[in-house]
């Protein structure tokens, strides 16, 4: 008798540099799964999916531009969900003002 096995949906994360910057020692956390390490992003570059145990619309996310740590920190999780199992990309940017660089999150839900 053959058997079968079912699929185990997971979520799948990436990430996107859609600066014009070199992002290095970028890391997700999020309070749902282990901390990611993703590594070195060139501008416009992505990431590959990683595979993690949970995730919220929004994570925590430290890089580094040229030395200098910037971050993106959200406020809380309160009333944010679990993601559904799928395929998802945080997209980052990077924000200047007065020679100060701020990194901004955009949530995308990808095509299957």
């Amino acid at each position: 008798m053959l058997s079968t096995t079912q699929s185990n949906p997971v979520v799948l994360i990436r990430v996107s540099n859609s600066s014009d910057y070199v992002l290095d020692s970028i890391a997700l956390y999020s309070p749902a799964s282990e901390r990611v390490h993703v590594g070195m992003l060139k501008a416009k570059e992505k990431s590959a999916y990683v595979k993690v145990k949970g995730a919220y619309p929004m994570a925590a996310i430290e890089a580094f531009i040229d030395n200098t740590k910037i971050e993106f920190i959200p406020d809380d999780y309160l009333g944010e969900q679990l993601l559904q199992p799928g395929k998802y990309t945080y997209e980052l940017s990077v924000l200047e003002v007065s020679s100060v660089k701020y990194l901004r999150l955009k949530f995308v839900v990808d095509k299957k």
